[in-house]
């Protein structure tokens, strides 16, 4: 069961996590939900975009470990982007987001995927996640179509709403449950990992022992 403990309280773990995926599909909203339980609806108006790069903190606490997480906003593909490197230096885990109701957002997902592993640090995680679930109407990828490409690429999958809260705890949770088992197992270290070491194996027994809709 993940908590949320005192925001000064010393922690055991600090993890940084990329929130990526085109402009406009809901990344900043959904921070914002994870972390203050509230939709900023000034966020629906699709010319708002991140400029540059942000970061938002919050603590969790897992079978007693505190863990400080640093969430990166960045923005997605434009003008605003910073060099693709840089995005990934020190990554722990990465949640890459979609659109359900934008189909080019879903399209991208293979080439952000190759940057982050480009990138990323050996043990950086991702996971898949399509946001906007609560605008079903509008939907034009479904979700057997994010499933398939989730098991395909190996990752955990999750369908959320940043606007509702549906489905936002528990995909963030999963992340920092599967970054404590990866520390706790010697491929992620403690506080500030110097040498980057694989998890590509912590995820493929992921996937292939839970077959619920999190990870198919």
């Amino acid at each position: 069961m993940i908590s949320r403990p005192n925001s000064t309280q010393n922690h055991d773990y600090l993890f940084n996590i990329r929130v990526e995926g085109h402009s406009g599909i809901g990344k900043t909203s959904t921070i914002t939900s994870y972390i203050d339980s509230y939709f900023p609806n000034n966020y629906n108006q699709p010319t708002i975009s991140t400029i540059g790069v942000d970061f938002r903190t919050t603590t969790v606490n897992l079978d007693n470990k505190v863990m400080k997480l640093l969430i990166w906003d960045t923005p997605g593909s434009g003008r605003f982007q910073p060099f693709p490197g840089m995005n990934y230096r020190g990554c722990h885990g990465v949640l890459l987001m979609y659109d359900i109701t934008n189909y080019s957002s879903f399209q991208a997902i293979e080439n952000y995927l190759e940057g982050i592993r480009k990138y990323a640090p050996e043990y950086c995680l991702t996971i898949l996640v399509g946001n906007k679930v609560d605008v079903e109407h509008r939907r034009t990828v479904s979700f057997d179509k994010g499933a398939q490409l989730a098991e395909k690429l190996g990752l955990p999958f999750f369908e959320i709403s940043a606007k509702t809260g549906d489905g936002v705890e528990a995909a963030m949770n999963e992340l920092v449950a599967l970054l404590k088992k990866g520390s706790e197992e010697g491929n992620i270290n403690r506080k500030d990992p110097k040498e980057p070491t694989s998890i590509e194996k912590l995820k493929k027994e992921y996937c292939t022992e839970s077959k619920q809709s999190t990870c198919l």
